[in-house]
């Protein structure tokens, strides 16, 4: 990988949120072509089997909002 064609470091940190947000658009375009590690595919997994079991510690989005704003 050679010399990025953006600093990143001259960036004003609302133009690195909005370019967080570009590369994570562009990659959940193709999400086929990011690979879990084994060590995510079994997480997920065992955060889909307490869902299917009813067991998962779950929120609503508006409490998840509550709670990073403190």
């Amino acid at each position: 990988m050679g010399t990025p064609a953006i600093d990143i470091d001259k960036l004003a940190p609302e133009e690195r949120l909005r370019l967080i947000g570009d590369l994570w658009e562009s990659l959940r375009a193709e999400p086929e072509s990011v690979r879990l590690t084994p060590a995510q595919r079994a997480e997920l997994d065992r955060r889909l089997d307490a869902l299917d079991r009813g067991t998962a510690d779950v929120m609503t989005w508006d409490e998840a909002k509550r709670r990073l704003r403190g």
